[in-house]
């Protein structure tokens, strides 16, 4: 999935307590520009694209393994690694599951191509034959093509998000390293136009203070979302020449600058903080979920579903933890209701209160991916627990 196509924003639910000035300025920036956000419940640390699965289909999911050797070497970054597989029971999502290291900083996409840096073949020695990797690379990101270009010999994290950005199938922005390591800068391009790929310069203003870890002046890894550029900037006086250098080839894109220093000195900045993906957009709203129960979870069913068939147990519902706003996959409600401490939700104003519950809990386009699961659910398999509760 091409960055361009995303439609929502995930961020580690440690970012507010991390950076939670940056967290209240980016957040007021996403909502004043209409893009949808979260949080991803349970993580440790704030770099959500490395540790996330990448979307590879509107429901297709690839989960790399998340092991990161720039933390592990070091037992207090060690700490902070996220286990994605608790993250991802916890959201609900399912993944097929790969053994292959790979952050997903390190996967820049456009249509069929992708962007690695070198460094995905040392992150992975037990493949001594590298086409069986890059075979195997291919099936799994849906891809027919990957270019692999150098890292910059100081730069411990290896991700190309740090390096290009596609611009368009045919051409990409390169991070300026010409004032920086000249042969480097000259070496990668020379990979990207090996690959048939224009470069375009990019701004980068390398922090002077000799910290290989400060992403300061990194303004490469900007968010792209539907039709949107969030460029973070730094106040240097590169931010400007940065600003009108995507504003000249992301013609129709609304530029929308982050001030974005305080997560920057850590090492990354807006790709690397966000996981955004796509999420189908329908107009429900949340008088189209009908709570039926409350237990610690609120149990809801599709408002049309209920009208259909009067036994709750027959239906699929959402289990919606309001407190930490996420709810894990579609289950049958009846799964729920034979446990005896479920209490039902009746009248017309209970139902009122929990559905504003909900509405504070989850954002519109949350809601609108309940109602869409459950009705492919039922779509799918509409007698599955008529039929287990029969037997």
């Amino acid at each position: 999935m091409e960055d361009r196509n995303t439609n929502f924003v995930y961020l580690a639910d440690e970012l507010p307590k991390k950076y939670p000035a940056f967290f209240d300025r980016f957040t007021k920036i996403l909502s004043d520009e209409k893009v949808d956000f979260d949080l991803i419940p349970g993580t440790k640390d704030v770099w959500a694209v490395d540790f996330m699965p990448i979307q590879v289909g509107e429901a297709n999911f690839v989960r790399f393994k998340y092991s990161p050797d720039y933390l592990i070497k070091y037992k207090k970054e060690a700490k902070t690694i996220t286990d994605t597989d608790t993250v991802c029971r916890a959201m609900g999502i399912e993944s097929h599951k790969s053994d292959i290291v790979l952050d997903g900083g390190n996967v820049v996409r456009f249509g069929n191509r992708v962007i690695m840096t070198r460094k995905i073949f040392s992150e992975n020695p037990n493949y001594t034959d590298h086409s069986l990797l890059i075979k195997e690379l291919k099936g799994l990101l849906h891809c027919d093509e990957i270019t692999f270009i150098p890292k910059e010999s100081e730069d411990d994290v290896g991700h190309s998000d740090g390096y290009v950005r596609f611009i368009n199938e045919k051409a990409v922005f390169v991070s300026n390293y010409q004032p920086y390591d000249r042969a480097y800068y000259i070496e990668l391009r020379k990979s990207l136009h090996d690959a048939g790929l224009a470069t375009v310069s990019f701004p980068l203003n390398y922090p002077k203070n000799g910290d290989n870890w400060d992403a300061n002046g990194l303004y490469i890894n900007y968010l792209q979302i539907n039709g949107k550029i969030f460029l973070p900037t730094f106040g240097l006086d590169t931010d400007e020449e940065a600003l009108k250098t995507a504003e000249e080839h992301f013609k129709g894109h609304s530029i929308i600058p982050v001030r974005s220093n305080e997560p920057a000195v850590r090492g990354g900045v807006l790709n690397c903080l966000t996981w955004n993906v796509f999420l189908p957009q329908y107009s429900a709203t949340v008088d189209e979920l009908l709570p039926i129960a409350t237990g610690g979870l609120v149990l809801v069913v599709l408002e049309e579903d209920h009208r259909n068939n009067e036994q709750w147990k027959d239906l699929y519902c959402f289990a919606l933890n309001l407190e930490k706003s996420y709810c894990p996959k579609v289950w049958g409600a009846g799964r729920f209701l034979k446990q005896g401490y479920y209490e039902y939700i009746s009248g017309v104003q209970e139902i009122k209160k929990y559905r504003d519950l909900i509405s504070k809990a989850f954002s519109r386009a949350e809601i609108s991916r309940m109602v869409y699961e459950l009705r492919e659910a039922a779509k799918t398999d509409p007698h599955r627990f008529r039929t287990q509760q029969s037997h």
